[in-house]
Order: C-alpha cells, then structure tokens, then sequence
C-alpha cells in the first residue's frame, strides 16, 4: 500500500525500533528490559492511537510490509537480543529459543493493538493497564527462569 511506503511508516516503524533498540542496550536485567518492552509498544496506543491504527491496518493488509520495513526487523532482532542475553546471564529460561521468545511477545502486543484499533478490546485506562500487567505477568513471567 501507497500509505506505508511512506516516510511516516518509516517514521513511525523507526521511533519505536529506536525505542525497543535503546531498552535492549540497558543495563537492566533482561526481565526489566522486557517489561519496558511492553510498555513502549502498549502505550504507543495512547500517546499516538493514529500512528497504531495505521501501522497495524498496513502490516495486517499488507503481511509483505515486514520486508519492506527494515525497522520492523530492527524491532525483532532487539527483542531477541534480549532474550539471548537474559538466557546467558541465567535470568530467562533457556529451554526456549531467543527468536521464538521475541516473536511470542511481539505476537501478543501486536494482537492486543490489532484488538483495541477494532474495538474488540476495551482500551480504556484501566483496560490498558491491565493488559500490560497480563502480558508481563504471563509472557514475560514465563520467560523468566525460576
């Protein structure tokens, strides 16, 4: 689509790899970092709910956009760097793997954003703050080695 192939996907798409780059490079145990993860994506929907009903309506009309998007790509590989270094550092369970972990969690925000641009989630305050609770209890918690 003509929309994203525009500078402001590449924009918008950059912003947040820019953001997920940075919590990567942390010096945060990785757990943190995936919490921080979620709530950069999550309240994206808040602070910019146009910008997430346009990146999700072009990536879900579109499944070719991920090649197209290098940033989406950036987003991924600091997720899995994530993962791999809490998997290294004993704090992420290692039974699962890194890029497999990231695409669990990106799946589950991708979802939840997909959910409230459609209005089939409630997204109200409270809505938002539990979802982001829910997923790092559920996704992040069962990354977390015990």
């Amino acid at each position: 689509s003509d929309v994203c192939s525009s500078d402001l996907c590449h924009d918008a798409w950059g912003r947040l790899a820019s953001a997920i780059e940075a919590v990567a490079d942390a010096a945060l145990p990785a757990p943190e970092r995936l919490e921080r993860v979620v709530k950069i994506v999550l309240r994206s929907w808040r602070d910019d709910p146009d910008l997430v009903r346009l990146l999700v309506r072009e990536i879900n009309r579109n499944p070719e956009m991920e090649d197209e998007l290098p940033e989406i790509a950036a987003a991924f590989a600091s997720l899995e760097r994530i993962v791999a270094g809490g998997q290294r550092d004993g704090s992420l369970r290692t039974a699962v793997d890194p890029k497999l972990g990231a695409w669990m969690l990106w799946g589950a925000l991708d979802e939840i954003l997909t959910g409230w641009v459609l209005g089939r989630l409630p997204d109200d305050v409270a809505a938002v703050s539990a979802a982001e609770r829910e997923v790092v209890a559920t996704v992040v918690g069962g990354l977390v080695a015990r």
